[in-house]
């Protein structure tokens, strides 16, 4: 999806991948910052500045195979001079929630640290997966390693400084692999769903692997 697609309320303190980048650019980011020949993608964390609104601080290069697989070229840091600003680029983007990458948690908590943090407001996306009569409760997409998901309702707990909410499963799983029963915890996140939707998803043990 085109990174002009995404919701900007939902972008910062979110892990960006920007690739198809226009090829001019690409090059003079790799005479810059010291991309190699294989490098095609940038790994970035997005954030809020305070002077220049959303802004994309890069991490490292990637490289996008031919048959699909991504390469992180962590080693490589050069790179992490580089900040992009919101509308200085036209190319393709994924967004990847921060507890999906638990290896670069330390990098995006540089970034907030460096450059502060403010966090925006994400009920209202919540707010439409509410039950009618039971605010505290929230439809949820729960997902396993093989891909079976379940839609369950959950009990809000406590709201995270990141806008994401802790919860308490509501009702039993029918699909076992999701490896939790009524009443235990969980780290529920908004997430892009595709087609520029956004849900409610639960963070499971696997996807912190």
């Amino acid at each position: 999806m085109d990174i002009r697609d995404y919701d900007t309320a939902l972008l910062p303190y979110h892990f960006v991948l920007f690739f198809d980048l226009p090829i001019e650019k690409l090059l003079i980011y790799k005479i810059l910052f010291q991309g190699q020949e294989e490098d095609n993608a940038l790994l970035t964390y997005c954030y809020v500045d305070s002077n220049y609104g959303i802004s994309y601080k890069a991490i490292c290069w990637v490289t996008i195979q031919p048959d699909g697989s991504t390469v992180f070229h962590r080693q490589r840091r050069g790179v992490c001079m580089l900040t992009l600003r919101e509308g200085s680029i036209s190319c393709k983007a994924d967004v990847l929630d921060e507890a999906f990458m638990p290896s670069y948690a330390d990098d995006a908590e540089e970034i907030r640290n460096n450059y502060g943090c403010s966090f925006p407001n994400k009920e209202r996306y919540y707010n439409r997966f509410r039950h009618p009569i039971y605010s505290t409760k929230v439809y949820t997409i729960f997902m396993t390693a093989n891909h079976k998901h379940e839609n369950i309702w959950v009990d809000e707990q406590c709201v995270n400084d990141d806008g994401s909410i802790m919860a308490s499963l509501s009702e039993e799983p029918q699909v076992s692999q999701i490896g939790l029963h009524k009443g235990e915890l969980v780290h529920v996140v908004i997430r892009d769903v595709g087609n520029g939707l956004y849900a409610p998803f639960a963070v499971l043990d696997w996807m912190k692997k």
